[in-house]
């Protein structure tokens, strides 16, 4: 932990040593024997962030082990030597974790994983929630129902330009106007679409008059959206009741309303608005005629069926009655599959 990024490192060494802040944030010393940490000057206190304790005054040796807060055998604190250095609320915090001398040496260990150990997932968690936070800042959402949704969407059966552009747009990171604004830019300008609102991240995707139509023509109902101002507050408290078809089809379709505002505003070319839910009859209807017909029109018996959408495959692996538009879709493209002798599904 205490190394540093040297001369000439290699990209490597330099990338390891960019990480040593998120590691900062949740290492500290798990207390085995006490003999190889430091009590003021490493972190091994619990509490919420990694600190290192100040040496109070009355103190004079300034590189104390922890061991020597520990009973002979390692077991136990001496609550005489604890109270002689730390505050009450500081003690209490110490003796929460009793030592462990099973483990022989202390060691590092990860604050934020139950086992100790550090992985990159967990470390980008811990430096993501802070963002999170900050964007979470005064709606009505609760920490734990935001980590649900978001592990939610990195689940989603769809493509990976979709999810990263619903996490973009629920994090208000898409460069609208007044995102680019608060970064410092003078633009000074109106909704490209509407003229007639500012451009924020809600209003460019969701609220604009010019995507209304958008939301009419939807397979499914969105009109929650008319009591949130923010796309992360509305999908934390709407999203958890919506079937994974029904936030599939709205992640499509933000990103498509997107495409649409920049092929305005850079081209100055208007698509019309369509319904995304039925533009997946549409993309896989497609998908059918032309492939499909074209295996059974040079005489192919065994076709393989492959798509990177999960939810489909698993539905045309096992029916079911559902009622949606996907379901629809795939019983129709089951039913065309029987003039086949074999058909894979991957």
């Amino acid at each position: 932990m205490g190394a540093t990024c040297g001369y000439r490192p290699s990209a490597t060494w330099r990338s390891l040593m960019a990480g040593k802040g998120v590691l900062n944030k949740g290492v500290r010393r798990s207390i085995g024997n006490g003999r190889s940490t430091g009590v003021w000057t490493d972190p091994w206190i619990p509490s919420d962030a990694p600190t290192i304790s100040i040496r109070p005054s009355h103190i004079e040796i300034e590189d104390e082990e922890v061991s020597v807060l520990l009973n002979e055998d390692a077991t136990e604190w001496i609550d005489g030597e604890l109270r002689a250095r730390f505050e009450e609320d500081i003690c209490t915090r110490i003796k929460s974790i009793p030592p462990n001398p099973s483990q022989g040496d202390d060691r590092w260990i990860w604050e934020h994983d139950s086992k100790g150990l550090y992985y990159v997932k967990t470390g980008y968690r811990s430096l993501m929630l802070e963002t999170w936070n900050q964007f979470n800042h005064g709606l009505d959402i609760d920490e734990g129902s935001t980590m649900r949704f978001w592990k939610r969407i990195w689940k989603l059966p769809i493509t990976s330009r979709y999810k990263v552009f619903l996490w973009r747009a629920c994090l208000g990171i898409i460069p609208t106007v007044d995102s680019l604004e608060r970064r410092g830019m003078v633009i000074n300008e109106e909704c490209g679409m509407c003229n007639s609102a500012p451009e924020d991240v809600f209003h460019a995707l969701v609220d604009c008059p010019n995507l209304q139509l958008l939301w009419v023509m939807a397979s499914f109902d969105y009109s929650s959206r008319v009591y949130h101002a923010n796309i992360l507050e509305w999908l934390v408290v709407e999203a958890a009741e919506w079937s994974e078809e029904k936030l599939v089809a709205l992640a499509v379709a933000l990103y498509h309303a997107w495409e649409r505002r920049n092929n305005k505003k850079f081209a100055n070319e208007v698509s019309e608005q369509k319904s995304y839910g039925h533009g997946w009859r549409e993309s896989w209807t497609s998908f059918k005629l032309k492939g499909l017909e074209m295996a059974q029109q040079i005489g192919k018996t065994h076709v393989i069926v492959e798509s990177d959408a999960k939810l489909v495959i698993d539905m045309l692996k096992t029916p079911c009655n559902q009622a949606s538009t996907l379901n629809a879709l795939c019983r129709d493209i089951l039913s065309f599959c029987s003039s086949f002798q074999v058909v894979i599904f991957n």
